[in-house]
């Protein structure tokens, strides 16, 4: 079983370096709900990143970004 987890960030305000710096992190034990809930949430936040957990670290899978001036 893997894990998955979605990390978002609702401004552009600073760069991100750490987990902690994210406004919201979300975790799944099931891989299509992580994917419906990233497709529902990406145009909502700055920054959204998914990741699967592999070999003790977390691995990105998919990251979007918009721009707060479109």
């Amino acid at each position: 079983m893997s894990l998955w987890r979605i990390k978002e960030q609702k401004h552009h305000i600073r760069t991100i370096t750490k987990d902690s710096e994210y406004d919201k992190i979300t975790e799944f034990k099931n891989e299509n709900k992580a994917h419906h809930y990233y497709i529902s949430i990406f145009n909502n936040n700055y920054k959204t990143v998914l990741e699967e957990y592999v070999g003790n670290k977390w691995e990105y899978r998919a990251a979007s970004c918009c721009s707060e001036f479109a």
